[in-house]
């Protein structure tokens, strides 16, 4: 009987005293993370990078080290910077060894290669199967900590409304990193590129933040063109440029020189619909004569007026066609119409496309539709 006395008085207290505990535990960072072993690291100073790893790892730890200074010689030089304090860079062995760090928050997936995270800016990868597959990513992740430098980017600037980096799209960051570790000839984003022309899914820059449009590849293509077109000395001042008020429009323009105007066509029914004037000021229908053109409500389908504010989905009607007429063809764009008339002198309607129809919530917000992926985004960058 005393026994049991006992553990009932014992079960009690870990009743009442648990919760402090879970407390503690969750409130410390990345203790709650399963580790399997302790890893004794050690330190190795290189020109710029102080890299961590523990001893069976040494050699490797001299290899990257050196790849490491190869990349920052690199990067430095195309993007006139040089960062203003030691590099950190964690090396672990392997996948499994990486994904128990605690230095990032949350579980890593299996998919990530390396974090450049943005609290004290550090550097953490495990070696990958082939070296160059470790050059990669580790070029990668060096990209980030050089934008996280320029831009002046952390974690606390963050949470005081000064994002820096973290501010840009996805494709902007992440195409940048795999371009300038990768090069312009990459077969797997020149794969995802030709099966996007076949198809007829070649995006425009606007609906790039799309999360059907992988940012690695699709922004890498970008990038691409762009060193291609205008010479990789551009890739630093659109970086610089980006993160002020005018966002990544505003340093096309200023730093390519550029007009930035919209384009619209739909391959079901013609391949240019609508165009934008330099004026900005939406893009005009430029089909009258040829295509129909209603607009109706996306819930209720009723018919709407095309006049300034209204926002519906546009539906078409071929007027010409002979063999193959289309009678009120749901092209899914969420559009608003911006006017009926323009500086340019042109008379036709103007419109921008908010985005698709599976894109938005079913609910609207002062007369706007707004994307799933708006009202709970995050920046990752990996």
């Amino acid at each position: 009987m005393k026994r049991i006395v006992s553990a009932v008085v014992l079960a009690l207290g870990i009743l009442f005293t648990a919760p402090g505990l879970v407390d503690a535990q969750v409130g410390y960072f990345g203790q709650n993370k399963v580790q399997y072993r302790t890893f004794k690291f050690q330190v190795m100073k290189t020109a710029h990078f102080d890299v961590y790893y523990y001893p069976e790892e040494e050699n490797a730890a001299r290899m990257a080290g050196r790849m490491a200074e190869r990349w920052y010689a690199r990067f430095s030089t195309l993007l006139k910077h040089e960062l203003k304090n030691r590099q950190s860079l964690i090396l672990y062995g392997s996948g499994s060894q990486f994904r128990q760090t605690n230095v990032v928050e949350g579980d890593l997936g299996e998919g990530t290669g390396g974090v450049t995270e943005a609290y004290k800016r550090r550097i953490v990868l495990p070696f990958a199967g082939p070296i160059r597959s470790t050059d990669h990513v580790l070029g990668h992740e060096i990209v980030h900590a050089f934008q996280y430098d320029i831009t002046n980017t952390s974690a606390s600037g963050a949470a005081n409304g000064s994002a820096g980096a973290l501010s840009l799209p996805l494709w902007f960051i992440e195409g940048m990193a795999e371009y300038l570790s990768l090069g312009p000839d990459d077969p797997h984003t020149a794969m995802w590129m030709r099966e996007s022309v076949r198809r007829e899914k070649l995006p425009d820059i606007d609906h790039l933040d799309n999360p059907r449009y992988f940012p690695y590849r699709y922004g890498e293509a970008l990038w691409a063109y762009i060193g291609g077109r205008y010479g990789d000395d551009m890739v630093g001042p659109l970086l610089r440029a980006a993160i002020g008020r005018e966002g990544y429009k505003g340093a096309f323009q200023r730093v390519l020189g550029v007009t930035v105007t919209e384009v619209m066509g739909i391959g079901d029914i013609a391949p240019s619909l609508f165009g934008e004037c330099p004026h900005q000021q939406g893009m005009h229908f430029c089909g009258a004569g040829h295509v129909w053109v209603e607009l109706i409500d996306p819930d209720t389908r009723a018919p709407m007026q095309i006049e300034a504010g209204a926002v519906g989905e546009m539906v078409y009607t071929t007027l010409t066609r002979e063999a193959m007429p289309i009678v009120r063809f749901l092209g899914g764009d969420i559009v608003r119409i911006e006017g009926t008339s323009c500086e340019c002198g042109r008379t036709s309607y103007r419109q921008r496309v908010l985005g698709r129809r599976e894109e938005r919530t079913t609910q609207r917000v002062d007369a706007r539709f707004v994307r799933r992926n708006s009202l709970s985004h995050q920046t990752n960058l990996t």
